[in-house]
């Protein structure tokens, strides 16, 4: 590889809307460029896009939220002078990545790169979004089978961040080349364990009930994150510390008490002490896949509570976990019931914390992840 291969990366928002996805794609495109590559990373504007860095920069998209506003589900519209732009930068690069097929500005630069005969790797990290709408349900049902379909197997390559999401597309589309299952790494220098005496300081600093039970959620607030679960639970449970992390709409059926701490989006260090502070994380999520956060909390030591869905998502993980459907007709008596003995038991909780973080270090490697996708941008991995 050339010191200046240039790759065009796609996603529907830049890390500062703190998704998983776009996440992943800031640790992928900031480590090819510390390998050399010259990355063009397209995305909707905000108020914050990041500054350019060595190898890397950043193209905000003029977009429509019109859909947003009107259904609650995040697909911006690119518009304007934007997309000549990308055009123009997928015409003159080596190879494209995509994440996910679903978004708007995602399919347009499937199309360019298709026009353009550019190498695409596409890494589909959602599969079905168990919307409580049946409109919104089967709506997202018939796009993956048409729109998803043929996007899935326009790209050069696809890869799989999830065991389940892979199952779901394999059982509906006939690829004409093999997909890759490819869990995203983690960054073990800033997500780690501290010893136990640390973690308490953490607790003093952040003002953390001591010797209270924490429960701890990540993520976007929308309603695949399962916080129609969690409201209640933490009314139902004032035993336990509840930290709620994120943005999103449903944020304000949320409320801060004496028991109940809210937070905006936080930098990646404090994200990582308040994983050490916690008890458990809490995520009854579904339709997406294996959550980045799960694997932040197990490499910080943070024993995890999740749907049997997400659980799913990554079989060589799963006994480590705890896991509850949250389809169940009584699933938020089920939900609490098993935080009530778990929090019941926390001297538990503390022996997975070991056995969590080693795991988390030995299975899921950025470096991995980067050297595989280095291979398929080049056409060397069969």
């Amino acid at each position: 590889m050339g010191p200046q291969f240039r790759i065009v990366s796609v996603t529907h928002f830049f890390p500062s809307r703190r998704g998983g996805i776009e996440l992943v794609a800031a640790a992928i495109n900031r480590r090819l460029a510390g390998r050399g590559y010259a990355v063009a990373w397209f995305a909707s504007a905000s108020s914050d896009t990041p500054e350019p860095e060595a190898g890397l920069s950043y193209h905000p998209m003029q977009s429509c939220e019109l859909i947003e506003r009107l259904a609650g589900v995040p697909l911006p519209l690119w518009i304007g002078r934007g997309i000549p732009a990308l055009w123009s930068a997928i015409r003159d690069c080596d190879a494209v990545h995509i994440h996910d097929f679903i978004y708007p500005g995602s399919l347009l630069a499937l199309v360019f790169a298709r026009v353009h005969g550019k190498t695409t790797v596409l890494t589909q990290h959602i599969g079905e979004i168990p919307y409580r709408s049946k409109f919104l349900a089967a709506t997202l049902s018939a796009v993956n089978r048409t729109v998803g379909s043929l996007a899935l197997r326009c790209a050069s390559r696809v890869v799989f961040i999830s065991n389940v999401v892979e199952s779901y597309f394999r059982a509906r589309i006939a690829f004409q080349r093999a997909p890759l299952y490819l869990p995203n790494g983690v960054d073990t220098q800033l997500f780690h364990p501290v010893p136990a005496a640390e973690r308490m300081a953490i607790r003093t600093r952040l003002g953390i009930p001591e010797n209270a039970p924490v429960c701890l959620f990540v993520g976007r607030m929308v309603e695949k994150k399962g916080l129609h679960l969690l409201t209640p639970l933490a009314a139902r449970l004032p035993g336990i510390f509840w930290i709620f992390v994120g943005q999103g709409p449903l944020r304000q059926g949320l409320a801060p008490s004496s028991h109940v701490r809210i937070f905006d989006a936080l930098p990646h260090t404090d994200l990582a002490d308040l994983y050490r502070a916690a008890d458990l994380l809490v995520l009854p999520s579904r339709g997406e896949g294996f959550p980045l956060v799960v694997q932040e909390a197990f490499a910080c030591g943070l024993p995890a509570l999740v749907s049997d869905e997400t659980a799913a998502g990554c079989e060589p993980v799963r006994p480590l976990l705890f896991e509850l459907s949250v389809t169940a007709p009584d699933a938020i008596d089920q939900w609490q019931r098993r935080l009530s003995d778990l929090m019941a038991d926390r001297a538990a909780l503390d022996a997975r914390r070991g056995p969590v973080a080693e795991f988390a270090s030995q299975a899921w490697s950025w470096d991995h992840a980067v050297d595989v996708y280095s291979r398929l941008y080049q056409g060397s991995m069969e």
